[in-house]
């Protein structure tokens, strides 16, 4: 979906072209752990496609969070939880993260770059990548692509300076079939922590190998591709 010149909308495995610079969204929940996580202060989150890679890292000290169908991994510190997470960091706080989710991390992995955006971090996302050609990613899943195109479209609605209501992005988070999903296998706590606008300020970027709490200054050139 092309909203203006320099803003388009795309669901799971897109064409980037050359100079976009790319937001990932995947709302529930891998965007909104990410977010969190960089709010909270860690500084590294590393994408892990298998168990045996997240296995040797936490053997490393590194804290690893994974889930299955939703559900924590046996063997991992905490699932995709925003929440689980928060816990965990209050009670020893940790500077590095491995994640491994289903649909998030095999598709982040085939970007060259991307900024990762949730409600959470909305307003900070798009002051960042204001004046810029994008590529918005909505990840989607077994559950459809509604959360994260309701981010999405807020994200584009910011950017652009159009009005949009800040009700609608939240009804398309918390009254999805993700969300309903979430809610039948009883977390709903983590639908709750995240149906929410502009929490954080970070803006988590993505440079091909790890995931760091804040994108680089904008006048880099080597960000904005």
């Amino acid at each position: 979906m092309t909203l203006s010149a320099n803003c388009r909308i795309g669901i799971g495995n897109v064409v980037v072209r050359q100079n976009e610079t790319i937001v990932l969204i995947d709302e529930l929940r891998a965007s909104s752990t990410v977010v969190t996580a960089c709010a909270l202060g860690v500084e590294e989150i590393l994408p892990v496609l298998d168990d045996a890679m997240a296995m040797e890292l936490q053997h490393h000290g590194v804290v690893i969070a994974g889930e299955q169908g939703c559900l924590k991994i046996e063997g991992y510190d905490i699932g995709n939880s925003p929440v689980e997470l928060t816990r965990r960091f209050a009670q020893t706080p940790f500077s590095k993260l491995a994640l491994k989710t289903t649909n998030f991390i095999p598709l982040l992995l085939k970007l060259p770059h991307a900024i990762i955006c949730s409600s959470l971090n909305l307003a900070a996302v798009a002051r960042a990548v204001k004046n810029r050609s994008l590529c918005i990613i909505a990840a989607g899943g077994t559950y459809g692509v509604a959360e994260d195109c309701g981010v999405a479209l807020g994200l584009a609605a910011a950017v652009s300076g159009a009005t949009f209501e800040p009700e609608a992005v939240i009804a398309c988070i918390s009254e999805s079939a993700a969300a309903h999903n979430l809610r039948a296998k009883g977390l709903g706590y983590d639908v709750d922590f995240i149906a929410r606008l502009n929490v954080y300020e970070v803006v988590p970027y993505y440079d091909g190998k790890v995931i760091r709490k804040s994108c680089p200054v904008q006048s880099q050139s080597s960000f904005w591709r």
